[in-house]
C-alpha cells in the first residue's frame, strides 16, 4: 500500500507532535514556568504512564541486562535539560529544526559503536539534513553569544538522544522491547524525582494557564516519546526513524508562520520574514533528506 515501511508513519507523526509540544512548552516558560520544573514534572509523568508497558512484554525480565535500559534512562534526563534550556534561551523554529543534526548522529554512533548497517539512502540522507541544520544555523548568527547557547545546547542535546537511540537499537531486542521501555523511563522519573527538591521549587509565582500550557506539553512529550521509542525498540530503524523524525524541524517552522501568534509565540515578527523564509528553506533540505528515506527504506 506505501511505497516505504508503514512503522516510519509512526514518527512522521511524532515530529508534528513534537513541534506542538515545543511550542506549548515555551508558552508556559514566558507565563513563568522554569524550564527545571517543567523537565522535572515531565519526565515523572512519563515514568508513570511508561511503566505499565512491561506488562505487555512476552520476554522475561532479564536483570543482568539492566544496564542498557538504565544507560538510556540517564542520557534521555541529560538530553531533555539540554532541550529544555535550548527552548528557554532560543526560538522554536531555530531550535527544533538545528536537533535535526541527531540524524547523522545517530548514524555515526550506530556504526560506530555497535557496527549496524547503514544503507547509500540513510548517509546522503543524513547529509543534506546536516546541511539543513547549517543552514537554519546561519539565520541567527548576528545575535552573537545567544545564538551560540542556543546552538550548543541544541546539538549536545541531539548527541544525548541519538545515544539513546542507539543503545535502544542495540539492547531492546534482546531484553524485549516493552521492558525496556518501561525501564528506561522509570530510571528518568527515578533520577527527576531525587532532584525535585532542587529543580521543582520556587514556581508558587506562576499563574494558572501556565499550568495547563505545562500539561498539555507535557501530554504531547509523552505521546511522541512513546512513537519514537517504539518505532525504534520494535522494527530496530533508528536512523531511518530518526530521519523522518527530524520533520519536526519543518513542523516547527510551519507552526511558527501559521500559528505562532495562537500560541502566544512573536518569533515571526521579531526575526522578520526573510529570516522565516531562510528557516524555511534549511527545513526543505531536511525535507528532502525525508524524501529520500521513504524511497531509500522502501527498497531495502
Amino acid at each position: 500500500m506505501f511505497p516505504f515501511p508503514a512503522y516510519l508513519l509512526l514518527p512522521f507523526l511524532a515530529a508534528l507532535v513534537f513541534a506542538t509540544g515545543s511550542l506549548c512548552f515555551k508558552r508556559a516558560f514566558l507565563e513563568g514556568i522554569s524550564p527545571s520544573r517543567g523537565m522535572v514534572q515531565t519526565n515523572l509523568t512519563m515514568g508513570l504512564l511508561f511503566l505499565p508497558l512491561m506488562a505487555l512484554d512476552t520476554h522475561p525480565f532479564n536483570p543482568r541486562l539492566l544496564g542498557w535500559p538504565i544507560l538510556a534512562g540517564a542520557l534521555f534526563f541529560l538530553g531533555q535539560g539540554c532541550n529544555f534550556a535550548a527552548l528557554r534561551v532560543g526560538d522554536v523554529s531555530l531550535v527544533t529544526p538545528i536537533m535535526g543534526c541527531k540524524v547523522v548522529l545517530v548514524a555515526v554512533c550506530s556504526r560506530v559503536l555497535f557496527d549496524f548497517p547503514l544503507t547509500h539512502a540513510h548517509w546522503v540522507a543524513a547529509t543534506l539534513t546536516t546541511l539543513g541544520v547549517f543552514v537554519l544555523g546561519a539565520t541567527d548568527l548576528h545575535r552573537g553569544r545567544r545564538m551560540g547557547l542556543t546552538t550548543a545546547l541544541a546539538v549536545g542535546s541531539s548527541l544525548c538522544f541519538a545515544l539513546v537511540d542507539t543503545v535502544i537499537q542495540r539492547g531492546a531486542r534482546e531484553f524485549g522491547a516493552y521492558n525496556f521501555l518501561s525501564t528506561l523511563f522509570a530510571t528518568l522519573g527515578l533520577i527527576s524525582a531525587a532532584l525535585w527538591p532542587w529543580l521543582g521549587r520556587n514556581q508558587a509565582t506562576a499563574p494558572h494557564s501556565a499550568h495547563g500550557w505545562l500539561l498539555g506539553a507535557i501530554i504531547l512529550t509523552a505521546i511522541q516519546g512513546l512513537l519514537i521509542s517504539l518505532s525504534i525498540g520494535i522494527w530496530q530503524d533508528a536512523t531511518g526513524v530518526n530521519v523522518i523524525y527530524s520533520l519536526r524541524g519543518v513542523w516547527g517552522v510551519v507552526l511558527v508562520g501559521l500559528l505562532g501568534r495562537w500560541f502566544g509565540n512573536t518569533e515571526r515578527h521579531q526575526v522578520g520574514t526573510r529570516t522565516l523564509w531562510f528557516r524555511f528553506f534549511g527545513a526543505g533540505l531536511i525535507l528532502l533528506a525525508v524524501i529520500l528515506t521513504f524511497t531509500g527504506t522502501g527498497r531495502r
